[in-house]
């Protein structure tokens, strides 16, 4: 049945490329106006692991233990020219239109595109609470092609002595076994992996295996598929009905790769069968000349498009894109791409052939100077932020709060430039490496001494989210100065006091923090008093109230300082679009009613909590500000930013001493 002999006569088939423009396509439009993913790039896996499956069992057919390098090489000299050109080109985006305080990391992910390691980095990101408030990064798409890539190298090494041993007994029946095993465990531990965190198993290599094996399967059973000409033209265009249905009706936040990726990949497997025989509908569709040349170079399009998008919505302060703006960036995604194919990419094609010297000299050599390029960039951008950090800092460091800040000034300064490039890149130090803050998924209420304080100090301990971190600057210095003790014990997103909308992580993580908190034995616990929204009024919520009573029962008393507003875009980006106009006091601000009372809901339990209230800094009577005169009081969308906290120290002091002196 799986005679290997017998895959000699499967031919090339311009479905194939109608198949792969579709998911393109489908990709670009999802992306663009449904702010979704459309399962394209499931399709994408499928087709990839019927054809390279084919390849390589070709190539090991005809040149035996070398057969794995030139597959491999082969594959780097077709995928590197436009991968280096796309990751050249958006780094160049990046440097003149990203914010230098997020030019740093996106370049790094830059590099990890070029190693095709984009999607460990995701990983990596989806775990890191700061990663985690950048905006979409230009270099994201690259996640796909690095998943393909580390696929094609377990193809390659890890399942060589399979493919070996079946096609020198030719017969392929070991490498069905294998690929249906392998599709059975990846499939199982997508679903896994899903539940346990979505937003790493969309990246996960080991989750995506089972995509592959389909698409490999598929071209192992082929020879001996056999169907009439009615029943594939009925498998074609379910397969094609399919490829919209998964698009249109999976939900915005379905768990990929697990379940619902079934249907994407089943699409591609019944256009593949059905197309086998090259007279079905779907065939015959799918092998529209435009549809067949688009798919000589659609993977280069979705490379293309997703920076062009990214930068287009970075550039203009946008959520949304228009029809007509849509449009032109599906044309310019396609226009680039037939270039960088047509001229670019076919000229390493006609280069070597399969000589592997000569491929391998190409591949390096785009290796070699696309990380040199990278890393010569990333050095001098890495040199400029910190010495742009130290002066802004300085500078800060020197201020105090003023409490005119938001009365009309006729002869107001603007802030200097080079505080919105470095915004981003100030953070408290507690989220350096080794420090004890605790990371979004872990649950272990860990802590540690930031100040230890003279003998018999007053100790503080200071708990919760990002939002009573970002006080810490200002925290520490006092407690410094004052000889006190300050301890953390702070996690991110995750504020004191447990209720629904929290991970199960956070709700973990708050009940162990009660029983620590007590086994420190503090004299005063800081937090954040209140809770902000985006979309709906300043409270307290029931779940902090109820820790607060059990701290009330512990006799530890609590201090809080009143959560600061949350935007719905980001700061710098906001103030960068609207500097040269000097306009960024009124366009990055918001209405204060209905979101931000005048009055302090905390307020009313001071028997619970002594609240601090440090609205006037960034809000008046009528408005809340991310940015005003010469001062930038924002960093990202919902975090004041540590060189304003730095002045706002003096403030902070008086108040918290007032309140300590009560105690």
């Amino acid at each position: 049945m799986f005679r290997s002999d017998r895959y000699a006569a499967l031919s090339y088939r311009t479905d194939i490329q109608g198949l792969r423009a579709i998911g393109a396509l489908t990709i670009m439009v999802f992306h663009i106006w449904m702010n979704k993913v459309s399962g394209g790039v499931d399709i994408f896996i499928v087709v990839s692991g019927y054809l390279l499956t084919a390849v390589y069992i070709k190539n090991i057919a005809r040149y035996g233990y070398t057969g794995p390098a030139l597959f491999l090489l082969n594959i780097f000299k077709r995928i590197y020219p436009s991968a280096f050109l796309v990751i050249a080109c958006t780094a160049l985006g990046v440097l003149l239109i990203v914010p230098g305080s997020e030019q740093n990391t996106l370049l790094k992910e830059g590099m990890a595109s070029l190693l095709h390691l984009e999607n460990i980095q995701l990983i990596r990101k989806a775990t890191d609470y700061l990663g985690n408030q950048d905006s979409s990064s230009p270099f994201q798409q690259f996640w796909a092609l690095s998943v393909q890539v580390q696929i094609y190298l377990i193809l390659a090494i890890a399942l060589f002595p399979v493919f070996y041993w079946a096609i020198k007994r030719h017969d392929l029946k070991p490498i069905v076994v294998l690929y249906s095993l392998v599709l059975l465990s990846s499939f199982a531990y997508a679903n896994y992996a899903v539940q346990v965190d979505p937003s790493k198993a969309y990246f996960n290599t080991l989750a995506r295996l089972w995509e592959f094996c389909a698409g490999g399967l598929v071209y192992l059973y082929l020879p001996s598929i056999t169907s009439s000409k009615k029943s594939s033209d009925i498998l074609g265009v379910l397969g094609i009905a399919l490829i919209f249905v998964a698009a249109l009706l999976i939900p915005k936040h379905a768990l990929y790769p697990g379940y619902p990726a079934l249907v994407p990949v089943l699409a591609a497997v019944l256009v593949l069968i059905a197309g086998h025989a090259g007279t079905s509908l779907s065939a015959r569709l799918l092998s529209f000349k435009p549809l067949v040349l688009m798919g000589g170079f659609s993977f280069t399009i979705y490379l293309w498009h997703w920076p062009l998008l990214v930068f287009y919505k970075s550039y203009f302060m946008l959520d949304r894109v228009s029809l007509v703006a849509g449009l032109a960036i599906i044309a310019l995604s396609i226009v680039c791409a037939y270039i960088a194919y047509a001229v670019w990419e076919r000229g390493f094609q006609r280069i070597g052939k399969t000589r592997i010297v000569v491929n391998s000299g190409l591949v390096l050599g785009c290796l070699l100077l696309g990380g040199g390029l990278l890393f010569s960039v990333l050095k001098v951008s890495e040199s400029r932020l910190h010495q742009d950090i130290q002066q802004v800092l300085q500078t800060y460091q020197n201020k105090t709060y003023n409490a005119a800040l938001f009365m009309v000034q006729t002869h107001a300064q603007q802030m200097p430039y080079r505080e919105l490039k470095v915004a981003r890149s100030i953070v408290p130090a507690v989220y350096s490496k080794g420090q004890c803050h605790q990371n979004m998924l872990r649950a272990d209420a860990t802590s540690c001494t930031r100040t230890p304080g003279r003998e018999d100090a007053l100790k503080l301990l200071v708990v919760g989210s990002s939002h009573i971190v970002q006080w810490l600057p200002a925290l520490e210095q006092i407690a410094r100065e004052r000889g006190f003790r300050l301890d953390v014990m702070t996690k991110s997103g995750c504020p004191l006091g447990v209720t629904d909308e929290l991970s199960d992580s956070c709700k973990a993580w708050n009940k162990n923090v009660l029983a620590k908190a007590v086994a420190l034995d503090p004299d005063i616990i800081i937090t954040n008093s209140t809770r902000t929204y985006v979309d709906r009024a300043e409270s307290v919520p029931a779940g902090l109230l109820a820790t607060l009573e059990a701290f009330k029962a512990e006799k530890i008393p609590v201090i809080g300082i009143r959560d600061n507003p949350r935007f719905s875009f980001e700061a710098t980006q906001c103030a960068m679009k609207n500097y040269r106009d000097n306009a960024y006091h009124d366009a990055c601000s918001m209405p204060r009613d209905g979101i931000y009372p005048l009055q302090d809901p905390a307020a009313q339990y001071s028997d619970l909590i002594d609240s601090i209230d440090m609205s006037k800094a960034y809000c008046s009577t009528q408005r809340c500000y991310t940015a005003f005169n010469d001062v930038l009081i924002y960093r990202d969308k919902d975090h004041i930013g540590v060189p304003y906290v730095y002045s706002l120290q003096d403030k902070l002091e008086g108040k918290l001493l007032a309140l300590l002196d009560e105690q």
